[in-house]
């Protein structure tokens, strides 16, 4: 993998050919007719849980997309996302990772640092924080006047 730059957005080639776009679709005219059918038939991108993003109704075409793939590659942002989940130091300002992606998961590579497994605590506070989900669910944890959280929202 080649080194990865952390230049400015605004001083990328595809994002000046981006923004030298003057000249937004007409979305009016994209949803018309037959031409319509067929930009809302092909214009969904597959996500995770078997949901679809569909973008028909955005003002991009084929252009604008291209730019965006051309973009995707010169500021590199395949080899940012993975750096960002294996632990890499991300956020060049304060020179140190960015580590909250942890809360939800782990999706890359387990993120050591001083023999510590970062991912540990994350562990932990979702241990914890289920934990007292339970126990306020169960009435185990009452709010201040003995009250069991559940019960007492449903009545006011």
């Amino acid at each position: 993998m080649s080194e990865i730059s952390w230049n400015n957005l605004t001083s990328l080639e595809s994002f000046k050919k981006l923004t030298a776009l003057n000249k937004p679709i007409s979305l009016a005219n994209a949803l018309s007719g037959e031409n319509g059918a067929k930009r809302v038939a092909t214009s969904s991108v597959p996500m995770g849980a078997g949901l679809c993003y569909n973008y028909a109704a955005k003002q991009v075409d084929e252009k604008v997309l291209s730019i965006f793939s051309e973009l995707t590659k010169e500021a590199q942002l395949l080899e940012k996302f993975e750096s960002l989940y294996n632990g890499e130091i991300v956020n060049t300002g304060e020179k140190r990772m960015v580590l909250h992606h942890l809360t939800r998961g782990q999706l890359g590579k387990d993120v050591i640092v001083d023999g510590v497994n970062k991912r540990d605590f994350y562990v932990k506070q979702q241990n914890a924080i289920a934990d007292f989900a339970k126990k306020v669910h169960s009435g185990e944890i009452k709010n201040e006047n003995g009250e069991n959280q559940l019960e007492f929202r449903s009545f006011r």
